[in-house]
């Protein structure tokens, strides 16, 4: 659709945790409630409610728990340590919440697969 930014991410985490990581990464791009107080200028509580807050972007984890991880030591091939490989795939129609994510996920270690904002489309056509 052309009304959504989109982004695809990857990463992968220890055998064992990526439903923990799932779990995590879809609640932090869903609705959540928060306090609301409003004061009045000398401090004192007028309004105290709790509204709803989201950052724009839609969410979605996959898994793949069948990664091996090839580690070299010397001669040696160790085929031990297994990860979950996690797909993130993050849509909003607000360019600049769907960037901020991405970034971020960048700088905590993630590669980004595809976007189709940065020049170009999953298809390969040019479109911003």
């Amino acid at each position: 659709m052309n009304d959504f930014h989109e982004a695809v991410l990857t990463f992968d985490v220890p055998a064992g945790m990526g439903q923990v990581y799932k779990k995590a990464i879809e609640d932090d791009n869903s609705r959540h409630w928060i306090k609301n107080e409003i004061k009045d200028a000398d401090g004192n509580i007028v309004i105290s409610d709790i509204k709803p807050s989201w950052n724009g972007n839609h969410c979605s984890v996959s898994i793949d728990n069948s990664l091996t991880i090839e580690k070299y030591s010397g001669a040696i091939i160790d085929r031990t340590e297994r990860k979950a490989h996690l797909t993130i795939a993050l849509i909003s129609r607000t360019l600049s919440n769907l960037k901020e994510q991405v970034e971020w996920y960048e700088r905590m270690g993630a590669k980004v697969i595809s976007t189709n904002y940065k020049g170009e489309n999953q298809n390969g056509n040019d479109q911003n």
